[in-house]
């Protein structure tokens, strides 16, 4: 499993990386469950709040961790997403209307909203299923009559073998 401080170096950086604190990275490290990976990291401010926040993309969710007093942590999954918005340097998070996350001062805020996007789209292919087949494909009983009838015609099958195969064909419908 990746290391949550090997993606924020990977991502954000040094300066913002000790900027934003290790407590932060710590904190983010422990929240992950178990099967969860990082995927990407930004660093930004949330609205209303002069703080650093991280933000964890992981392939079952968006993790944001506000740091200051305030410490703690927006759990966004994936699957409740319903859209990532972008301009400039803010990237707006929502969830069906019910809650909404605007981090300000993101760097490289298209990429991290493409990051966002690609996770949710592969989050919802690898959660379908697809609806299990209820009958295996049958040859068409009258198609099987039609043939057995050209058969008995063509003098191959016997009036009483073509008797026979009929009414057992008739059977399985």
């Amino acid at each position: 499993m990746a290391d949550v401080a090997e993606i924020v170096g990977r991502d954000v950086g040094r300066f913002d990386r000790v900027t934003l604190g290790f407590t932060i990275v710590r904190r983010a490290q422990e929240a992950l469950r178990p099967g969860e990976e990082p995927l990407r990291a930004a660093v930004g401010q949330l609205q209303g709040n002069r703080k650093f926040a991280l933000l964890l993309l992981t392939n079952q969710r968006v993790l944001v961790v506000r740091g200051g007093l305030t410490m703690g942590f927006e759990d966004l999954p994936l699957d409740q997403i319903t859209s990532v918005h972008t301009s400039l340097t803010k990237l707006v998070i929502a969830t069906g209307g019910r809650h909404e996350v605007d981090i300000r001062a993101v760097a490289n805020v298209d990429h991290v909203a493409a990051a966002i996007r690609e996770a949710m789209e592969g989050h919802r292919v690898a959660s379908y299923t697809a609806p299990a087949e209820t009958a295996t494909a049958q040859p068409d009983v009258y198609d099987q009559l039609r043939k057995l009838g050209e058969l008995k015609n063509a003098g191959v099958l016997t009036e009483e073998e073509f008797a026979e195969k009929k009414a057992k064909l008739l059977a399985e419908m």
